[in-house]
């Protein structure tokens, strides 16, 4: 009996060659068992680093899923930061915009120069 075993690449339409195994019927039992326990020992073996490798794999997607959650936490600060500061140049903004108006409304009711630099109506004549 002859097994190969290969793992095909997910992106591409290669593969790669895991392991082959060539079995024949053995008429010694002692030579039996001592291929069965190497086939063991090898299956063991591959079973326990494909844990860890998955292990390694967990642990970093628990890392990137942390460093995610902390970068959304940052971009919802900022987000609140920058809300918060146009509202504050708005406010500024009002404040001066209201003055100046005031400042034009109180020019033109004394009959003064509104502050545009060009002489009104009434001072043309």
């Amino acid at each position: 009996l002859r097994v190969e075993v290969k793992e095909r690449n997910k992106d591409s339409k290669t593969s790669v060659r895991v392991a082959h195994v060539e079995l024949r019927r053995e008429r010694d039992p002692d030579t039996a068992k001592q291929i069965s326990a190497r086939l063991l020992k090898a299956s063991t073996h591959s079973l326990r680093a494909a844990t860890n490798e998955r292990r390694n794999f967990a642990e970093q997607v628990g890392k990137l899923q942390a460093q995610v959650t902390e970068l959304e936490e940052v971009l919802e600060e900022a987000h609140i930061a920058k809300k918060t500061s146009e509202n504050q140049l708005f406010e500024k903004f009002v404040l001066v915009l209201n003055a100046k108006k005031a400042a034009l409304r109180a020019a033109l009711e004394s009959g003064g120069d509104d502050g545009d630099g060009y002489a009104t109506d009434e001072e043309r004549g």
